[in-house]
């Protein structure tokens, strides 16, 4: 901050004073309601005036005084100006809107006050002249942090979702996490009456509205906060998690919706850090006040990875300068235009391993009260996350009041089954806010409505805690979980002195495995052996094979234990049937005889066929067929009758025995039936016919032809 500028705020009060070197001439230049409003995000600057049109708060009609010191000549003009403005030169004030258009008008000014503080201001714009110092390169001695911002759905950015997180390094069992100024303070910005706390609160229209919604889940996604705030008018702590947290990251958002931008701070207990690679701050401040965007740890296993650093809107480099903090240098780093991303890429070498800042500055030529710019960071093409820094609130809200007292709420979990007890883990929600359970929670006290979350094959119900202050309530969500039972076969019959086997299978729809222990009693002469116990859930099912041995009737009651279904099997013993002897199979013979073994051509021979049944079962359909064969003439036999155990069948064929028969004749009978196929057969032998006595013999004629003759010569 210029030291004229801030002599002149000192003495004039709430005036906003511009000094140019030439001449050391004091001015003032003037923006109304209207035109500074549209100054903020939308970055209408006010119209230069090269003179003041009213008149000089010194004195009606005198709109210069001219008073001299040596050779020096210094002309001053005082005008009051909105006092937004003032956050460009008056340290300890800042920005708010004014109340009335009277916060506006000229306030008398004593002259003997001005008059001297003329002569100090001109000794002090003298010296910055002559030594050539440029306020604007000095930093200060200490960086200061910027309140982080979530800007309206209605405004136009888009640059996607920010990626809040909670880093935790260590099991923490109390653990906190709030939220400063949460809702849209409307004396921030909108009633223009808050001029001490000003912290970054903006709505762009008449009539807006803005709500921004903190969320926080955990590693599994299971919700532990969903807080929604909308207007308020101050600011205040607001406690946004309370609880166990444990090592890991917890992934957080917050979201506006609405037509304006709302800005806030997280303050965390030890253990836990805020994280994020895309978010936005409110810059705002003073000139040459270096303000911390946040940090980023880059260890050696980046060497040699590209690290990108963007701003979006920013709104070009008249608005304020950024630049890199690294262990052995300070880097310039680009500025971004107007609703568009400009960054920076840089390589990792060995000496750029530590921690690195990122600063910014508002400079004198800025044209907004304040200016909320993004941030996105990357290394090796994927989020880069930086550590977020705590933000010295306003001193009206660095003490915040005296907490109230609180009470201890811890919360189990239990699944009940029959009777057993089995602890689990389980949500629930109290006003809406979700929790996991077992867990700890420090809260006002009151009555508190504890709503479980509903589980397949299990019932619960809802809970009313009463919290006391300083006493710890302890509270556990019973689900009873549902076992359904089934054996196999559903009755028992056996000889006494028998065994047999019952199939029990225990099922449930709850999702986690819950013990299973068999009840089993029965009646006397009933002995049973199985194993009782076992595990079932909704994708293992439990079973047990018990096996029964009775001597007498009686019934068996199997029970899963108290406030379960039981089951009854009847067991009836009967008495043992009389020992049967084996039945034999049935079995068929074939025998044949003929009542003459030799006779003689022309006579006739009779046949005998006996078919029998020696086994000790029946044969029915049995075929039997007797075909007589060369030599013999009579009708063919072909015979199908049914045979009983031990039964015989006889049968008798006549066959006469041919004139021409001679020889030995086969006679076969064939039988087919029970699978056995069969034959018989009777032989004969024809008597050759006697041979006719000799005829008798007959000497053949001779003939002997005798010649003589009576004379010879």
């Amino acid at each position: 901050m210029k030291p004229l500028n801030a002599i002149l705020c000192a003495i004039t009060g709430r005036t906003k004073i511009k000094v140019e070197a030439r001449d050391v001439q004091i001015k003032t230049r003037i923006c109304n309601d209207m035109e500074f409003a549209n100054a903020g995000e939308h970055k209408r600057p006010c119209p230069k005036r090269s003179r003041p049109k009213r008149p000089s708060p010194l004195g009606a009609g005198s709109r210069a005084r001219q008073v001299r010191f040596g050779i020096k000549k210094v002309r001053f003009m005082v005008k009051k100006v909105h006092p937004y403005k003032k956050a460009l030169c008056c340290k300890g004030e800042a920005p708010l809107h004014p109340a009335t258009k009277s916060a506006r008008t000229t306030k008398p000014i004593n002259l003997l006050a001005r008059v001297s503080a003329i002569f100090i201001l001109s000794s002090f714009a003298f010296a910055q002249t002559a030594t050539g110092v440029n306020p604007v390169n000095v930093a200060s001695k200490s960086d200061l942090a910027l309140p982080l911002v979530s800007i309206g759905s209605s405004v136009g950015w888009k640059i996607g979702a920010e990626d809040y997180r909670l880093s935790v390094n260590q099991d923490l069992k109390n653990a906190s996490l709030e939220v400063f100024s949460p809702e849209l303070n409307l004396n921030d910005y909108a009633n223009k009456t808050d001029r001490k706390n000003y912290y970054g609160d903006e709505l762009y229209a008449k009539n807006a509205k803005l709500e921004t919604t903190f969320k926080l889940a955990n590693s599994a996604k299971l919700q532990l906060v969903n807080k929604k705030f909308g207007s308020s008018l101050k600011h205040s702590f607001v406690q946004l998690y309370s609880g166990s947290l444990n090592v890991g990251f917890y992934p957080m958002s917050v979201q506006s919706a609405g037509n304006g931008k709302n800005s806030f701070q997280l303050r965390a207990s030890q253990g836990v850090r805020v994280e994020a690679s895309q978010f936005t701050v409110n810059v705002r401040g003073q000139f040459g006040q270096d303000q911390l965007v946040a940090y980023l740890d880059i260890g050696k296993d980046a060497i040699g990875q590209k690290v990108t650093l963007e701003n979006y809107d920013a709104d070009g480099q008249k608005e304020m300068v950024l630049s890199l903090v690294e262990p052995t240098n300070s880097i310039p780093l680009a500025i971004s235009e107007n609703l568009a991303w400009k960054g920076n890429t840089i390589l990792v070498t060995p000496d750029l391993v530590g921690t690195w800042k990122i600063l910014t500055r508002v400079l004198p030529t800025t044209k907004q009260f304040s200016n909320s710019v993004a941030f996105r960071f990357k290394i090796g093409g994927k989020p880069l996350f930086a550590r977020i820094p705590g933000f010295p609130t306003p001193k009206t809200a660095l003490e915040p009041a005296k907490p109230a007292p609180t009470g201890v709420l811890q919360v189990s979990a239990r699944a009940i089954i029959c009777g057993a007890v089995q602890p689990i883990k389980a949500g629930f929600k109290i006003k809406g806010v979700q929790y996991q359970a077992p867990t700890s929670l420090r809260l006002v006290p009151g009555t508190y409505k504890l709503e479980p979350d509903q589980m397949e094959g299990a019932n619960t119900q809802t809970l009313n805690v009463n919290l006391k202050a300083d006493i710890a309530a302890n509270v556990a969500i019973n689900y009873g979980v549902q076992l359904k039972p089934n054996v196999q076969p559903k009755a028992l019959e056996l000889s006494s002195g028998t065994s047999a086997n019952l199939e029990v299978q225990v099922t449930t729809l709850f999702g986690a495995l819950v013990p299973v222990q068999l009840e089993l009693t029965s009646s006397a002469g009933i002995a049973l052996g199985y194993e009782p116990q076992g595990q079932t859930s909704r994708s293992k099912p439990f079973s047990a094979s018990v096996a029964v041995s009775a001597n007498s009737s009686g019934k068996i009651n199997i029970s899963l234990g108290s406030g379960c279904a039981t089951l009854e099997i009847p067991v009836t013993v009967v008495a043992p049937e009389p020992t049967k002897l084996p039945v034999k199979p049935a079995k068929l013979i074939l025998e044949k005889t003929v009542d003459r073994s030799e006779v003689n051509a022309g006579e006739t021979v009779n046949f005998t066929i006996t078919a029998s049944n020696i086994g000790g079962s029946s044969v029915s359909g049995i075929k039997l067929v007797d075909v007589l064969p060369q030599g013999l003439s009579g009708t063919a036999l072909q015979e199908t009758f049914d045979l009983k155990a031990g039964e015989t069948r006889v049968l008798r064929l006549a066959a006469q025995v041919s004139s021409d028969a001679k020889g030995k004749i086969l006679n076969t009978a064939t039988l087919e039936g029970n699978g056995q196929k069969l034959s018989a057969s009777a032989r004969i032998r024809v008597i050759p016919a006697p041979r006719p006595p000799p005829e008798p013999r007959v000497s053949p004629a001779r003939l002997k032809l005798t010649k003589t003759v009576d004379q010879v010569k």
